[in-house]
């Protein structure tokens, strides 16, 4: 089926939930309904009720009944054609389209189960709705290991449905969390809910304008049950996503709440579950696993409030000369004191990982001369769903060209005022680095290893410096004694496999890169240079994807661009690696 992009028009003032009307024999009917401010209390609305609030709410115009169909009735459903109007249509019963669903489904599948246990296992209890969120963040937008969702449309006049797992393992391919289309996506999410004991249904929309849709819905439980949570499970919602709009569906006469789970963005241009309903003619529910006893889903066990970031500050002050080292210090708090994980962004680029250190050291070198924006995510891993954060603080910071002209005295300054300050020892060793005066800047970080044994950072930069030098060896003990003092440090890992690159112990470079990359999944520098490795060993097809997710990463990288060249070179592609040759050329490196 194919998706698209829609708009509704909503109300400032009035909240609307969709509701479904399922009844058990024929034909059901829904009426869309708003929940919101002055909306509550829904469990004495009675069935005329529901329809008039639903026909008189602007947020709901061409959002049209859900019927449910009998079990012998022929459904039509609009097959992609890949314009903007359907050319022809699958016909099938409604029990062969909802056998065809529950097989395809799978919950017990155990890739299916295992993904959806992982991710419902970060919040505790049972049928949960922040486990419900989990999920559907995760297949909205990714993790930091997958990308989010791949749309890809069906085979023009063909409409076919993807097994549960099958979107997954196609996702695997492409480093992605999974791939296929919208009705594709819909019975992923199926399979993923009721592998953790939620219940769901999938409704096949039906629009004459603009072709057909599927998306899932998941029980929220009975408005008249004194047990329900549904109307403070909106009322959650809506504090989560900030809105005052969350859509889903009603049966009219029992009064079973269901929560929207499509891909639309709300108004806000936000996707979330519980956003915007789809519009159309017709829209048919299809039941999954309905000889199963439905399960409502209940609260958070608390209502967790998120983390706020307070200040960024560097400890100097801007402007800096190129070579020197800023340590950038953010300050969050969290109400309930729970542990708050930072990252670190400089210019758009992510500079660290998810840490649970406060601050960041920046080197800075001559590709940062000019103005910069440096800024922190903070997350608590209780509100924002994957790739996404609970705040962010950010600061400019200028860098200007760096005055060569008198390096002795700036180290004697240097000295003189801290004498015993490993951090400044090394501070004057990267900058000597940068000038290229190598065994100067050697006996700048062994005064900084002699005064602080465990910095590792002076010897990671002291491997630095002797890979100028050529001096392999010497450099894989220094990264080797960085490795063992702190074993999550990227940069050395990256570093080592460099020292192995250069004397072609290709293998082990590769599992040296490969765990910066496990670190460090947006190290631009390590996946270009775990692309060199494997053009090394004329792996060219998996050197071509490393360099170009480097090149993804950090367009600016001109060893990047220089090994595509040498990649496509050596596969015959002449005239494309003339081009990433030019590339680098521009951006700095001669070859």
């Amino acid at each position: 089926m194919k998706d698209r992009i829609y708009n509704i028009a909503m109300s400032p003032r009035v909240f609307w939930i969709c509701l479904v009307v399922l009844s058990g024999s024929g034909l059901a009917s829904d009426v869309p309904f708003v929940f919101g401010e002055g909306a509550s209390d829904l469990a004495d609305y009675s069935s005329i009720q529901l329809q008039e609030a639903s026909s008189s709410s602007p947020d709901l115009a061409g959002v049209p009944s859900v019927t449910s169909p009998a079990n012998s009735e022929i459904m039509e459903i609009p097959i992609t054609g890949g314009g903007n109007t359907p050319e022809g249509r699958l016909k099938k019963t409604a029990i062969d389209l909802k056998d065809e669903l529950n097989k395809k489904v799978e919950p017990e599948d155990y890739r299916i189960r295992k993904t959806a246990a992982m991710l419902a296992s970060k919040y505790p209890g049972d049928h949960r709705i922040d486990q419900i969120n989990e999920i559907y963040f995760y297949l909205k937008y990714g993790d930091n290991a997958k990308k989010a969702w791949s749309y890809v449309s069906d085979t023009r006049g063909i409409d076919s449905w993807n097994y549960a797992n099958e979107s997954l393992m196609i996702g695997d391919e492409a480093n992605c969390v999974g791939l296929g289309d919208c009705d594709d996506f819909a019975v992923l999410m199926a399979a993923l809910i009721e592998s953790i004991g939620g219940a769901t249904r999938i409704i096949l929309a039906n629009n004459n304008s603009i072709g057909g849709h599927a998306y899932t819905e998941v029980y929220l439980g009975k408005l008249n049950d004194t047990n329900n949570q549904v109307e403070e499970i909106i009322k959650w919602l809506q504090q989560e996503f900030n809105t005052g709009k969350i859509y889903g569906h009603i049966d009219t006469d029992t009064k079973e709440a269901w929560l929207n789970l499509d891909w639309g963005p709300d108004e806000k241009g936000n996707a979330h579950p519980g956003g915007p309903l789809f519009p159309g003619d017709r829209h048919n529910v299809l039941r999954i696993r309905d000889k199963y006893k439905l399960i409502p889903l209940r609260m958070p066990y608390t209502i967790n409030k998120a983390p706020r970031i307070i200040s960024l500050t560097p400890d100097k002050n801007s402007p800096k000369e190129a070579g020197s080292v800023v340590t950038w210090t953010a300050r969050a708090k969290d109400p309930e004191n729970d542990q708050i994980l930072y990252r670190f962004i400089l210019n758009g680029y992510a500079a660290t990982g998810w840490i649970a250190n406060d601050s960041w050291i920046w080197r800075t070198t001559d590709a940062d001369i000019g103005d910069n924006k440096i800024e922190v995510y903070v997350i608590d891993g209780k509100h924002a769903g994957p790739n996404r954060f609970d705040g962010n603080k950010s600061e400019n910071f200028l860098i200007k060209e760096m005055d060569i002209s008198s390096p002795n005295q700036e180290m004697q300054l240097a000295k003189l005022s801290n004498p015993q300050d490993a951090y400044a020892w090394d501070e004057i060793g990267y900058n000597l680095t940068i000038q290229g005066r190598y065994v100067e800047a050697i006996n700048a970080f062994d005064k900084a290893i002699v005064l602080d044994p465990n910095y590792f950072w002076a010897r990671n930069n002291r491997g630095w410096a002797l890979m100028q030098m050529k001096n392999y060896e010497e450099a894989l003990k220094c990264f080797d004694e960085a490795i063992r003092i702190d074993p999550n440090l990227a940069v050395a890992w990256n570093n080592k496999g460099w020292a192995l690159i250069m004397q072609k112990k290709y293998d082990d470079a590769l599992e040296s890169i490969e765990k910066a990359i496990e670190l460090d999944p947006n190290y631009a520098w390590a996946w270009n240079n775990k692309g060199w490795a494997l053009m090394e060993q004329k792996k060219y097809s998996e050197a071509q994807k490393c360099i170009d997710e480097a090149i993804k990463l950090d367009p600016e990288n001109a060893y990047a661009w220089e090994n595509k060249g040498s990649i496509l070179k050596g596969i015959g592609r002449d005239e494309e690696a003339e081009a990433a040759f030019a590339k680098a050329k521009e951006l700095g490196n001669a070859g």
